[in-house]
């Protein structure tokens, strides 16, 4: 919010975001939102009396196997956007993709533990097998998790 504050104060060319940084303000509203959706979802599924251990597959969690990390990476994107719209050395931009690329690196850790947790925890269920062949981090669009290509191999 204080760099929206400091670009409508300060209408120099170094503070006007562009089509860049207002993509990156959107996709942080996006990915915050599309996160928060997804814990509310997830939450209200396990608190239903014989959910507890049971595996998520409502709203969001029956579109992409991890739709809070997917709408935090979103966000974190967005956040990078909306940071480089105002830099205009190279050194910056190249450090700020530095956080970028740790964050990410962080979340993709996150989720290939997480799923390698959830093939050990529902093997058994046929659904979840299912729903692992037809979607992926994000959605349809599937990419292969080294826990598969793992399983794959034995």
């Amino acid at each position: 919010f204080y760099r929206m504050q400091a670009a409508a104060d300060n209408k120099t060319p170094q503070n006007q975001w562009g089509a860049v940084g207002i993509s990156g303000v959107i996709m942080q509203m996006l990915g915050l939102a599309f996160e928060s959706v997804a814990d509310a979802q997830k939450a209200t599924f396990k608190v239903k009396e014989g959910n507890r251990n049971k595996w998520c597959h409502e709203g969001l969690w029956s579109l992409c196997t991890h739709p809070n990390y997917l709408g935090e990476s979103v966000f974190w994107i967005g956040t990078y956007l909306g940071g480089i719209a105002s830099q205009d050395r190279i050194s910056q931009k190249f450090f700020t993709f530095c956080g970028l690329f740790g964050i990410l690196t962080v979340m993709k850790g996150a989720v290939d533990s997480l799923g390698s947790k959830q093939m050990h925890n529902y093997q058994d269920n046929a659904e979840f097998l299912d729903f692992r062949k037809r979607r992926g981090f994000f959605g349809p669009l599937r990419l292969k998790r080294k826990a598969e290509v793992n399983v794959e191999m034995s």
